[in-house]
């Protein structure tokens, strides 16, 4: 439905106000990410056409190096890994990971979103020791930036996704710290969600697989 009605609003919008006005060119975006988050081969490259269009009228309004053509090159990243093409999915990320890193005030959130994408964008090709690297670079980086370090939400989740790629890298090792890591997943979610018994569940199923 949320498809179907981003999709009404973008018809609309290009009758009011052109394919290269700024609102048009959000809603192509909005359409752009709801068909991500939907799926399907389809929808995933309907997605992919209307980002790559989207990023190509913001680099030409607002120059190659913008906040918006950044952000708009890690989404087409993320469909391109949701689409079976992690290679691409790697390429477009990093590339809007090193663009957002130039501009003069680095949006910290937008960054750590995009090394998490890169990692799973990594983990698709397996390339595990990539993605080992990134999730590792992006939990050390959260745990000094996040309001409550080691406790906060986001650093319970990079460590969780830490733990995955270091267990599909393999080696003894690896697998030890995933442990490590796990465990202290499930003990800081009974702090921050302990009502949440589903959540806590399926922590524990990832670290008995």
């Amino acid at each position: 439905e949320a498809v179907e009605i981003a999709r009404e609003v973008l018809v609309r919008r290009r009758k009011v106000s052109g394919d290269d006005d700024e609102r048009t060119m959000a809603c192509a975006s909005n359409l752009g990410w709801y068909l991500g988050d939907v799926g399907g081969k389809a929808n995933l490259a309907e997605a992919v056409s209307l980002l790559e269009d989207v990023r190509e009228r913001w680099s030409r309004q607002l120059g190659d190096d913008h906040f918006r053509v950044h952000s708009t090159t890690a989404r087409m990243g993320t469909t391109m890994r949701k689409l079976g093409r992690p290679d691409e999915a790697v390429a477009l990320l990093r590339d809007a990971l090193d663009g957002l890193r130039r501009l003069p005030a680095p949006k910290k959130d937008s960054v750590f979103q995009v090394m998490e994408e890169l990692a799973r964008a990594y983990e698709a090709g397996q390339n595990y020791e990539e993605a080992v690297r990134i999730s590792r670079e992006l939990f050390t980086r959260v745990r000094q930036h996040e309001d409550h370090g080691d406790a906060s939400a986001t650093a319970v989740r990079c460590a969780q996704n830490l733990a995955s790629h270091l267990s599909k890298l393999g080696g003894m090792e690896n697998l030890e710290e995933a442990e490590r890591l796990m465990n202290d997943v499930i003990s800081r979610r009974e702090l921050l969600l302990d009502s949440d018994y589903t959540t806590k569940r399926a922590d524990r199923k990832q670290l008995e697989e």
